[in-house]
């Protein structure tokens, strides 16, 4: 039955242009020091707190280091944002962002951090491996499927494990693994991967209709 089965997403992941250059806020903010991105919209399974407690923590040893959360306005984001103010300053919750500031925040991260406690998908681990940025994401429900090999996986309550991969950059060797593989899975999710993976899908159900 197996050979009968073919999954087939719904998401594609298409290039962040950075064809202009960022709001001054956001440029401001790429100046100030190294950034981990959090893209997500402000609810509460996508785990915002046990980031930003972890991140409270990382500071301790590097305190030059911004996180960056991005995304929409989720109906969780008054208790997100309070959260974010009592734990760090150097929380930064920018909300939507146009695409050029998304585009230049991805190339200025030295991390995307992606903790949520459940996803159907995980569109922006894909994006982050396209813009070749390393990508840390939740060991929980489709995020490992979808990252594939170009991410490292940690537990969403894992407090200890987000402290470990903020508190340091990651050393040169492992920055490099984790981009070349992330190129290497997200290209099995382009809009043209996809369409392909469609076509092949409505012949084998072609194929199989006519043998029956």
């Amino acid at each position: 039955i197996r050979d009968r089965v073919r999954t087939v997403s719904a998401y594609a992941v298409e290039p962040t242009p950075v064809a202009a250059p960022p709001t001054a806020v956001v440029a401001d903010m790429i100046d100030r020091g190294p950034i981990v991105l959090y893209p997500a919209m402000t609810m509460r399974h996508k785990n915002h707190r046990t980031l930003f407690r972890a991140f409270a923590e990382a500071t301790g040893r590097r305190p030059d280091l911004q996180l960056v959360c991005v995304g929409a306005i989720g109906r969780d984001h008054v208790e997100i944002e309070a959260a974010a103010a009592t734990l760090s300053p150097r929380i930064r919750m920018l909300g939507h962002v146009v695409t050029t500031d998304l585009g230049a925040l991805y190339a200025a991260a030295e991390l995307v951090a992606f903790p949520s406690l459940y996803e159907g998908f995980g569109l922006p681990v894909l994006e982050a491996q396209r813009a070749r940025v390393p990508v840390a994401v939740s060991a929980s429900t489709a995020l490992p499927e979808v990252a594939g090999a170009g991410a490292l996986l940690i537990d969403p309550d894992d407090i200890d494990g987000w402290i470990d991969v903020m508190a340091a950059p990651l050393d040169a060797g492992t920055r490099r693994r984790l981009i070349d593989a992330g190129i290497e899975n997200q290209s099995r999710y382009t809009s043209e991967a996809m369409a392909q993976a469609q076509v092949d899908a409505y012949r084998l159900a072609a194929r199989l209709r006519a043998a029956s």
